[in-house]
């Protein structure tokens, strides 16, 4: 019994080993490079701001406060 349970943890270990090294390479992940599937040409541009103020006008003419 226990040389059986040795030659599957061994088995299994070789079987995972196997299996991790038919993977493809690492997908590229660098959302600065131009090749990369997931490139984001905004990436580098400085964020649009916009600083306003919103009122209403009473119908005399004044501002809210």
């Amino acid at each position: 019994m226990n040389t059986s349970f040795k030659y599957l943890a061994l088995l299994l270990l070789g079987s995972v080993l196997t299996l991790n090294s038919c993977k493809e390479k690492c997908p590229c992940t660098d959302e600065t490079n131009p090749e990369c599937d997931n490139y984001n040409p905004c990436w580098d541009q400085k964020p649009v701001t916009a600083d306003f103020e919103m009122g209403r006008f009473k119908p005399g003419g004044w501002p809210d406060q």
